[in-house]
């Protein structure tokens, strides 16, 4: 298993984006989730997705999906590093049923004689380490990433010329207040809370949940921004550079997650939307050459994250607020339907597939100007009329 063996540019691609989004390295981490380890829930999905790819199988004429016994999927699974009984689980873990449907998480139809058809179709384009996270949160366990080193990860991230940042723990009364970090930047400070929970995946329960937990986390960020109006006291022994600034409450997941416009005057955004704004101002086209680095194409910049050659607070709380690559996502993707044959010429499975449309500079750049209407840049005076400033 990783980190001492690949199955595939799959599964190591899936590894690599998993670590971006989880901020830690999930090679090591040894805990189980409903029964399996990340690695693990990685490499059977690998193991799938590779018969998918090379068709090592034979559909008949009465049925579009491959079938196998337990015992073959199980042999494919062993002979690719899982132990028998991780095998037997992550078998279980993925077959559709009646409340678990998508089969992009579940791709596995048990039918007659413990035998299992392949819904080959969800796994050709998959992205693997999205579809282990939803699988695992599918499955009712959460990836709790030790707070405190995200907490740090985030502060170091947004440190930098001109940004102050500082996190602390204090007390007024019984009222205990947990800062995780707080960034001064010009005349703003922004109050992060840091999240660390698993995403939805798209389970309507766990979706409804997931609102239910932003409303809470929002609530939980409006009880700081109170105690640092009823006790700025605090910022005067912890961080006086903060006192006096226009106060930005943000919620910080560590996996992605946006909610454009935020909820009840509280932002929400994700690690890797913060890492990638003071990365470069420019998301456009870029070319590659073997063994060169990666070249701007003449005229591929399609929008700029930043107003000026520098980074401003305007600039990152525009993209708080709903960052480009939300609606440039959205403008490119599309829902089309699947009819796939199952089990006879009288049965099928009616299933619908999120696709990407083909990003081209035109469409980018309609993206960028529906972006722009939507969300258009504040001045410091339109912010002063919505924030508070801290006393």
């Amino acid at each position: 298993l990783p980190p001492f063996a690949y199955i595939s540019f799959d599964e190591k691609l899936g590894i690599v984006t998993l670590c971006e989004c989880l901020s830690f390295d999930v090679q090591k981490d040894l805990k189980s989730y409903a029964g399996l380890r990340i690695v693990e829930w990685l490499r059977g999905y690998a193991v799938l997705k590779g018969i998918a790819d090379e068709e090592i199988h034979e559909a008949t004429l009465q049925h579009d999906l491959p079938q196998f016994a337990e015992d073959e999927l199980v042999l494919h699974l062993t002979r690719a590093g899982l132990p028998m009984d991780r095998a037997r689980r992550f078998i279980e873990c993925v077959c559709l049923t009646k409340s678990r449907n998508d089969p992009y998480d579940r791709p596995l139809i048990r039918i007659a004689g413990h035998r299992y058809a392949l819904v080959w179709p969800a796994l050709k384009p998959a992205l693997l380490g999205p579809i282990v996270l939803s699988a695992i949160a599918d499955a009712g366990a959460q990836i709790e990433i030790k707070g405190k080193a995200f907490e740090k990860t985030l502060g170091e991230l947004v440190k930098g010329p001109g940004r102050q940042v500082c996190a602390f723990k204090t007390k007024r009364g019984r009222e205990e207040y947990d800062y995780d970090a707080l960034l001064v930047w010009g005349d703003f400070c922004f109050l992060f809370e840091c999240k660390n929970r698993s995403l939805s995946g798209g389970i309507l329960p766990y979706v409804y949940r997931s609102d239910d937990e932003s409303r809470s986390h929002a609530k939980q960020v409006l009880r700081l921004v109170e105690g640092l109006m009823k006790h700025p006291d605090m910022l005067s022994e912890h961080f006086p550079a903060a006192r006096g600034k226009l106060l930005v409450p943000c919620v910080i997941s560590s996996l992605p997650y946006s909610v454009p416009l935020g909820v009840d005057g509280v932002l929400f955004g994700d690690y890797s939307i913060v890492k990638r704004f003071f990365a470069s101002p420019i998301v456009g086209e870029v070319g590659f050459q073997a063994g060169e680095k990666p070249q701007r194409q003449a005229d591929g910049e399609v929008f700029r994250l930043w107003s000026a050659n520098e980074p401003t607070p305007l600039d990152l709380l525009r993209h708080l607020v709903c960052p480009f690559q939300y609606v440039l996502a959205k403008q490119h993707t599309s829902l089309r339907p699947i009819m796939t044959g199952v089990l006879s010429e009288r049965d099928a499975l009616l299933h619908g597939e999120y696709g990407s449309l083909d990003l081209t500079r035109e469409s980018c750049r309609a993206a960028a100007e529906i972006y722009d209407q939507a969300i258009p840049p504040k001045s410091q005076l339109e912010c002063e009329k919505v924030l508070k400033r801290i006393p």
